[in-house]
């Protein structure tokens, strides 16, 4: 899809969003290849969507997801470490 690029994700997040005009909500369905616990209580995910690996994290999550579901996220680009990276940031799913 169009959206999965780090100049989309960077473009959403340079707007000005808030109470009422709510970042954009994208709705896929993935292959989740690898999961695990961060900091505790997040769930940090490694995701195939429409063929691309990309990262994710469900924040206060801590349930494994099965190995197919559909997920609602928003597109974030992350900064890490002196990198930009693409990553998902789940809000809800709805299994395969």
């Amino acid at each position: 899809p169009q959206h999965l690029r780090p100049d989309v994700a960077m473009e959403l997040q340079e707007q000005v969003w808030g109470q009422g005009f709510e970042s954009p909500l994208f709705q896929d369905q993935v292959d989740i290849l690898n999961q695990r616990i961060v900091g505790e209580k997040h769930l940090s995910l490694k995701l195939r969507l429409h063929g691309q690996l990309v990262d994710g994290i469900w924040f206060g999550r801590q349930e494994a997801l099965p190995a197919q579901a559909e997920l609602a996220y928003r597109l974030v680009l992350d900064h890490w470490q002196g990198q930009r990276k693409l990553k998902l940031h789940i809000e809800n799913m709805r299994t395969a």
